[in-house]
């Protein structure tokens, strides 16, 4: 969610102090990883290096992807609650 929220969400800082983060094993980040790719491959028709269009992708869409990423991470409910709830928290800040 991080380079979607870069192009979507007003001053938000990309892996900034206190954005919202979740620790990932490497073997998880790996899942994630190759969820993604094929998120982008379906997108641009490129596994890596594909160009997207951020602000094309609706908030809907990056959920869905963040859910089959954390689904592939094996992320417990409570620890994507907890993310959601801070992501959302630092983007609605004042």
């Amino acid at each position: 969610m991080d380079v979607w929220a870069e192009h979507n969400v007003p001053d938000y800082v990309s892996r900034g102090a206190n954005t919202p983060n979740i620790a990932l094993t490497k073997e998880q980040h790996n899942a994630t990883k190759a969820v993604y790719r094929q998120w982008l491959f379906e997108k641009t028709g490129k596994k890596v290096g594909g160009k997207v269009d951020w602000k094309s992708v609706s908030p809907k869409e990056i959920h869905e992807l963040t859910e089959k990423m954390f689904d592939a991470a094996n992320v417990p409910r409570l620890a994507r609650q907890e993310y959601y709830r801070a992501f959302n928290q630092y983007n609605f800040r004042e």
